[in-house]
């Protein structure tokens, strides 16, 4: 995910992540991170 987002900041670039319940809850560090970098959050 560092990797991604590292890219996406290089090249100026926002998207949407579609996020479910259990990878939100094993992983809210990168929730955190992505939601900082200013991209949108959306859960299906």
């Amino acid at each position: 995910m560092d990797k991604i987002l590292e890219v996406l900041k290089e090249n100026e670039v926002k998207i949407t992540f579609f996020m479910v319940g259990d990878w939100i809850d094993k992983f809210p560090e990168y929730v955190k991170k992505v939601n900082e970098a200013g991209h949108e959050i959306r859960k299906p």
